[in-house]
């Protein structure tokens, strides 16, 4: 009679690193344990379970692709130099092998093929792991641009409240003539005279595009220019640097623009009024 051949049960020495397993939420910094299947961590201050049923490894592409994940503006190029660094040493190992075979013991030369064909297979699998992180990048990049756009659509929807569009494009032109030369000189006139600050976020190409062809997508956008701007400026608690102006100073340019406004209106007029110096 045949008898069922029992499999022993081989347990592991080592522990379950849980950072390598794809149900782990938790970080290593500071040591937050975090599991999506629940699990808690054996001992205080771990990262590790003595025995997991649950445990899920990752793929060495994944694993190269994590190790590179957190930095996804240069991983790319990091990863491509690495891939190449093994396939030279797969071509030095099998050429050595070409070379030297005839000298070589066989467990030498079966020693070397097998390095050159493991360097082959990572070589591999650095490629998959640049694809993955190719993927992840993509959409980091919408992620994060989907939060910026959320963010600035508070910061506009608290600005403006229930302001028509005419009223919005009013605010935008400031903006963009204050991130222009003439609004700069105006503000080193009045505010700091070695000041600097960027106008990439500035509305004015928005604005243009706008009168060209009026929409709803391109109004949005203004909005979310005009929000970046205000958040230059320190608004909601944001950051301000030494040199932006801020809001009160917005308010104070367009309190001046709106004069110099009325002013070239009598002087097109004919009235002679000339216009007046920039309020300190």
């Amino acid at each position: 009679m045949n008898k069922k051949r029992v499999v022993p049960i081989v347990s592991d020495p080592k522990p379950a690193t849980c950072e390598d397993c794809r149900n782990f939420t938790g970080s290593a910094f500071f040591f937050r344990f975090g599991c999506s299947k629940g699990h808690e961590p054996d001992y205080s201050y771990s990262m590790n379970r003595e025995k997991c049923t649950d445990r899920s490894s990752f793929t060495r592409e994944e694993q190269i692709f994590r190790r590179f994940q957190h930095a996804p503006w240069s991983g790319e190029k990091e990863l491509k130099n690495k891939k190449t660094a093994v396939l030279r040493t797969e071509t030095s190992l099998r050429k050595a092998l070409t070379e030297f075979e005839k000298v070589l013991t066989s467990d030498q030369a079966k020693a070397i093929r097998d390095a050159a064909s493991a360097f082959s297979q990572l070589s591999r699998d650095i490629e998959v792991a640049g694809k993955l992180l190719n993927d992840y990048r993509e959409k980091e990049i919408v992620r994060q641009r989907q939060q910026e756009a959320e963010k600035y659509d508070k910061i506009a929807a608290d600005y403006f409240g229930s302001a028509d569009d005419a009223a919005v494009l009013a605010v935008a032109e400031d903006l963009a003539v204050l991130y222009s030369d003439h609004g700069r000189e105006w503000y080193r006139q009045t505010r700091d005279p070695q000041a600097y600050f960027d106008s990439s976020e500035s509305p004015g190409q928005k604005i243009e595009q706008y009168r060209q062809k009026p929409s709803a997508q391109l109004l949005t956008e203004i909005r979310r220019k005009c929000a970046a701007c205000f958040a230059l400026m320190g608004i909601g608690g944001a950051y301000r640097a030494p040199y932006d102006p801020s809001m009160a100073d917005f308010e104070a340019f367009r309190t001046w623009r709106r004069e110099q406004n009325e002013l070239m209106r009598r002087i097109a007029k004919g009235d002679g009024i000339k216009s007046l110096p920039p309020k300190r």
